[in-house]
């Protein structure tokens, strides 16, 4: 089978361009920044990987973009922080009640986008295509 990158490299820039257009309208919506919204939902997303260091390094957030999220955040009240009993030199992130509305929106236009990415694929697929992913994420 032949190797095609291009229609890899088209699949994940469709699916960013698509989930960060429907998250920025709906972060305008609620009256937040598009980093803000990134953080909340990694947050609600991950509640166990908490720190600004973790979304580096999962979602690729540069230390510019999580800060500024984060300070926003902190700022309106909408998170704190709690520093880590093992070892002083981080923070965890914790989301306040305040967000809890916030993230609900969030949540529900993130579930309709990934609803509408999965139109008409089984679950069988699904299970096949995570599978794939797995592999090629632990071969890199």
């Amino acid at each position: 089978m032949k190797e095609n990158i291009g229609k890899i490299m088209l699949f994940m820039k469709k699916t960013k361009i698509k989930f960060d257009e429907e998250i920025t309208n709906v972060a305008r919506k609620v009256g937040i920044s598009k980093p803000e919204a990134d953080v909340l939902l990694f947050l609600s997303n991950n509640s166990e990987l908490n720190r600004g260091c973790d979304m580096v390094e999962i979602r690729g957030f540069s230390k510019a973009y999580v800060s500024k999220g984060v300070g926003k955040l902190l700022q309106k009240g909408y998170i704190s922080f709690e520093t880590d009993t093992k070892d002083r030199r981080y923070q965890h992130i914790i989301v306040n009640d305040s967000a809890k509305p916030i993230i609900h929106e969030l949540k529900v236009v993130e579930k309709r986008v990934f609803k509408k990415l999965w139109e008409g694929i089984t679950d069988d697929e699904k299970k096949v295509f995570y599978l794939v992913i797995e592999k090629i994420t632990k071969n890199i």
